[in-house]
C-alpha cells in the first residue's frame, strides 16, 4: 500500500510541474489479462502455452526438455496524435504463479507508423517474487534522430497547412511526398510492443496478466489551426502506413 501512494504522489508531483511549465504529462497503462473474455486477438503465444480459465498456462509434464516459451504484446499506441513523445519511462510486470525464475527477458521495440520498427531492446529486471516480476526501461531519442524530421517540418509548413502543429497531419504529408522516410528513419515514439521470453524446464508456469505503464511528457505550446477549428489534442497516436 505505501509503495501505491509513492508512486501515485510521483505521477502528480510530475504533473504539476509539467502543467505550471506550460508542458504535458501523460501516463497510459494497458493490462493484458489472459481470459478468452477480454484478451486482445493481436496478443500472440508460442505453442507450448494454454489459454485456461486461470490464465495462460504451461503443465510440468512435458518431458525433462527444455521449450523456448514467448509471449508478444499487441501493438500499444503512446502518446498523443498532435504531438509525437521522444522519451518515455516504460513499466512492465508480469503476474501469475511463475515460480523464481520465469520469465528470463522482456523486450520492447518502438515505431512511427505500425509498420516499421526498431531493434528490440532488453529491459532490466527491477523487482521479482514468486507472483510478479517487475522490468523497467527509460527510452530517450538523441536530438540527431529527429534532424531530417525537423528539416521537413519546415518545408511541410511551407505549404500553408491548415495546423501546423499537427504532426499526424505533417507524417501523412511525409508519407506521399518522400514515401521511403520511415523505413529508416525513427524521429519519435508512437507505438511500442512487447516480447516476453524464457527457457523452460519442467515445471507449471501459469501467467495471469501483463501490466504495462508508460509516463512521459511532451511541450504543451501549439499554434491556433486557420480554420478556427477547436483541435484535437487528446487523442492517442495513430499514424498507420499498413
Amino acid at each position: 500500500m505505501k509503495r501505491f501512494f509513492i508512486k501515485y504522489a510521483i505521477i502528480l508531483f510530475l504533473f504539476i510541474s509539467y502543467q505550471l511549465s506550460g508542458a504535458i504529462l501523460g501516463f497510459d497503462e494497458t493490462n493484458i489479462v489472459f481470459n478468452e473474455d477480454s484478451l486482445n486477438k493481436d496478443v500472440l503465444w508460442s505453442s507450448h502455452y494454454n489459454l485456461t480459465e486461470k490464465g495462460l498456462s504451461v503443465s510440468a509434464d512435458t518431458g525433462n526438455v527444455q521449450h523456448n516459451l514467448w509471449i508478444k504484446s499487441h501493438v500499444i499506441p503512446v502518446g498523443l496524435a498532435f504531438r509525437p513523445i521522444s522519451s518515455v519511462n516504460i513499466n512492465v510486470t508480469v503476474n501469475g504463479e511463475l515460480g523464481d525464475t520465469f520469465p528470463h527477458n522482456v523486450y520492447f521495440r518502438f515505431g512511427c507508423d505500425r509498420v516499421h520498427w526498431s531493434t528490440w531492446y532488453k529491459m532490466p529486471l527491477s523487482d521479482s517474487n514468486i507472483c510478479s516480476k517487475i522490468f523497467k526501461y527509460q527510452l530517450i531519442l538523441p536530438e540527431p534522430a529527429r534532424t531530417k524530421y525537423n528539416d521537413l517540418m519546415i518545408e511541410w509548413r511551407e505549404t500553408d497547412p491548415v495546423w501546423t502543429s499537427d504532426e499526424t497531419a505533417f507524417c501523412q504529408w511525409i508519407s506521399e511526398n518522400y514515401p521511403d522516410f520511415f523505413t529508416n528513419e525513427f524521429p519519435f515514439i508512437g507505438y511500442l510492443q512487447f516480447y516476453i521470453d524464457t527457457w523452460w524446464l519442467n515445471y507449471p508456469v501459469i501467467v495471469y496478466s501483463i501490466n504495462t505503464q508508460m509516463i512521459w511528457g511532451v511541450g504543451g505550446l501549439m499554434t491556433i489551426p486557420d480554420n478556427g477549428i477547436e483541435p484535437d489534442t487528446e487523442s492517442k497516436w495513430h499514424f498507420d502506413l499498413r
